[in-house]
């Protein structure tokens, strides 16, 4: 992913990722926080900083639908 398409999400990825992320995320990948801001903001590019991003998304996504699931509520295609 490039840091332009980075940089347009900036604002999503950051209302979506919980407190704290950044700081896991320089720590998973050995880099600062400040680096993993930049790379966030579009400034930089840096796949493995991205990579990282990506995999906590998708855990947050894998979370949420167990959550929804256990819950009993319905995808959005499914009828109640």
């Amino acid at each position: 992913m490039d840091k332009q398409k980075v940089g347009n999400l900036s604002k999503e990825i950051r209302e979506i990722l919980p407190h704290g992320s950044i700081q896991d995320i320089a720590g998973e990948t050995g880099h600062d926080r400040g680096t993993v801001r930049k790379v966030l903001n579009g400034e930089w590019n840096n796949p493995i900083i991205v990579q990282s991003v990506g995999r906590k998304l998708r855990s947050m996504q894998e979370k949420i639908a167990y959550l929804l699931d256990e819950l009993g509520i319905p995808k959005d295609n499914q009828a109640a």
